[in-house]
């Protein structure tokens, strides 16, 4: 048993190692270093009792493991992961009837598990983005790449109405260079209604100058 009032250079306790003589006082401390370097007086009574075994960065380590799960929170990789699981699996996600609504689903290897997911497809190249070679298949090992816009243009399935529902037939949309379908029915009702408007601030303006 220890001794408070005298405890030898180098002893141990926890991580705590002692580098100095006992300083007496009405609670006798004692210089220490911890494990992870840190510097600190220590009483030592709470060094003999167990009360203090180390600089608090113990705690800070289980902290951080219980906020840091896999570190891809930010990257290029979780997101396309988070976007294609919320297609579909989500019925308020505004792509599900597209997806989901389609049966197409996300394999159960990845369904939770990004870092599975990252395993099996790795970094996302720059430029590039999450892409199904079965345009009617599941989001899966063996089916999915990193593709560039233009590649994923051209494995597109046929897309034959707008979201709103109007059919494309022949003139009856624009495309754009990357092969993107523009409805004109959408537009022509998109003007009609911002023409009420204009032609209200048409007015105040003509009688503001008046």
């Amino acid at each position: 048993m220890h001794n408070p009032a005298h405890i030898a250079v180098g002893t141990r306790f926890g991580r705590w190692t002692t580098i100095g003589t006992v300083v007496h006082g009405k609670h006798p401390t004692v210089p220490c270093r911890c494990d992870c370097g840190s510097v600190k007086k220590v009483q030592s009574g709470n060094l003999i009792t167990g009360k203090s075994t180390n600089c608090g960065c113990i705690r800070k380590q289980v902290l951080l493991a219980s906020v840091t799960t896999h570190g891809l929170s930010y990257t290029a990789e979780y997101k396309s992961w988070a976007q294609a699981k919320q297609r579909t699996t989500n019925p308020n996600n505004s792509d599900f009837a597209l997806y989901g609504g389609r049966g197409i689903s996300m394999c159960e290897r990845w369904l939770n598990d990004v870092q599975s997911f990252y395993a099996d497809m790795g970094r996302c190249p720059e430029g590039m983005s999450l892409d199904r070679i079965d345009v009617d298949g599941n989001y899966e090992p063996g089916n999915c790449r990193w593709a560039t816009q233009l590649e994923q243009v051209h494995n597109r399935r046929p897309i034959l109405s707008c979201r709103k529902g109007h059919p494309y037939e022949v003139g009856s949309y624009w495309v754009s260079a990357l092969g993107k379908k523009s409805c004109k029915e959408c537009a022509r009702i998109r003007a009609q209604s911002y023409r009420p408007r204009r032609n209200e601030l048409y007015r105040q303006k003509r009688n503001a100058a008046a």
